[in-house]
């Protein structure tokens, strides 16, 4: 995987949300976004090196574990709590940036693959954004702040932020294609040359057939 650019650091930074917990150090989100240009730098080469050197800091290793209570008696009873796992934000910004880096050379690879070799390849974009506007209907909703709730309000399209099912909503959008994809044996094949034995040049051909590649996103 190659090393990413400054701007591609940049813009996982610039996209962190925000009004998020901190991790240990209690740096957060916005400290990050409002760094000077000469620490975007110094941020940017310790990524690098992060990197090249497959070595994740120690302190970024560590995590505070909240619990956050159920409405039920706590009773000392850690199953009537719902914890969460504070991160460090720059290591959750460092996973963000390595995620799009993986999905982007996977991608890069058997597309220049199917060049090469002049093989059939398909790529789908599938815009969801409207795919669950009819779901969930007479739905209204209240902004807490700080003096009170606000009056409320219709929740016309889309499904509530955190809503359990999404990702079963997800499945059940994608599976009529998945499912032709796989019934039909469709996909990809890449090949490549495996060297064995160096001196002697012996190799075999290894190779791997993906049904398909699919990624999820939120937006």
């Amino acid at each position: 995987m190659d090393l990413p650019s400054c701007d591609e650091w940049l813009n996982v930074i610039r996209n962190l949300p925000k009004g998020k917990a901190t991790g240990p150090s209690g740096i957060s989100n916005e400290m990050l976004q409002h760094l000077s240009p000469t620490a975007h730098d110094i941020l940017y080469h310790l990524i690098c090196k992060i990197i090249q050197f497959s070595y994740l800091p120690k302190q970024w290793k560590e995590a505070i574990v909240f619990p956050i209570a159920k409405p039920k008696p706590f009773n000392c009873d850690l199953s009537n709590s719902r914890p969460i796992t504070l991160l460090e934000t720059a290591r959750k910004a460092l996973i963000t940036l390595l995620n799009r880096q993986l999905i982007i050379t996977i991608v890069n690879e058997i597309i220049q693959d199917a060049i090469d070799n002049n093989n059939e390849l398909w790529i789908l974009l599938q815009d969801m954004r409207k795919a669950y506007n009819h779901l969930f209907k007479d739905r209204t909703n209240q902004v807490i702040t700080a003096y009170d709730k606000t009056t409320t309000y219709d929740v016309l399209t889309g499904i509530d932020q955190g809503e359990v099912i999404s990702p079963v909503l997800w499945y059940i959008y994608y599976d009529p294609l998945l499912a032709e994809i796989n019934n039909q044996n469709l996909g990809y094949t890449v090949l490549c040359n495996n060297i064995q034995q160096i001196l002697q040049l012996n190799s075999a051909v290894i190779e791997q057939h993906v049904l398909a590649l699919v990624f999820m996103d939120d937006t």
